[in-house]
Parts: C-alpha cells; sequence; structure tokens
C-alpha cells in the first residue's frame, strides 16, 4: 500500500484511536487495511483522506468507534499489566527514596 505521508498518519492515528477505545485488533486491522486500500485508490484519481471519510478525521474516528463493539476480552488481558506497572511504580517510589522516607520523623 502505496499512501501519502497524511493518509499514513490518519491511518496510524486511526489505529491508535481504536485500540485506545477497546476494540478488537483484527477487526482495526481488517479496517485500516481496507480503507488504506481506499485511500490508494483516491490518491492516484488526485483526492486525499478528507475527500475519502468524508468528515474532519476525528468525527470519523469517533463514528467508526461508535459503530465498532467494545471488546471487554482484549481490555482485560491488559489489565495485569497495568497493575503490575503500578505495584512497580509505587515501590520505585520507595526504593529510590531510600530509607529515611519510610522511618518517621
Amino acid at each position: 500500500m502505496k499512501v501519502s505521508s497524511e493518509s499514513r498518519e490518519f491511518l496510524e492515528n486511526l489505529r491508535v484511536y481504536l485500540l485506545a477505545s477497546g476494540k478488537n485488533e483484527g477487526e482495526i486491522e481488517e479496517i485500516v487495511s481496507e480503507l488504506g486500500d481506499h485511500l490508494e485508490n483516491a490518491e492516484k484519481d488526485g483526492k486525499d483522506v478528507t475527500d475519502i471519510i468524508g468528515k474532519t478525521p476525528k468525527e470519523y474516528m469517533s463514528q467508526l468507534a461508535g459503530e465498532m463493539p467494545f471488546d471487554l476480552k482484549g481490555v482485560l488481558k491488559f489489565l495485569p499489566i497495568l497493575m503490575l506497572g503500578a505495584f512497580s511504580y509505587i515501590l520505585m517510589g520507595d526504593a529510590i527514596r531510600g530509607p529515611a522516607a519510610i522511618l518517621p520523623d
């Protein structure tokens, strides 16, 4: 897929937005691939991203995210990583401050 830098940036932003919205990764890749093909064909005809999506990128992303179901199973797999990160952050704060921060004055 050979698209302009503007289209490439839009597709990458769309991918990140949908992932952050809790959508299924497989569905996201299908949509981004299909949209990339449409953008490639449109650019050959001299059109740009807004000609294809018909609105601002923000509006298009919001509409698309609203139409896709929430992937709870996909989001839950990141929960242990998030908890481990939070726990590590708390422990590292104590380790950086040292033992004097733990003892009362």
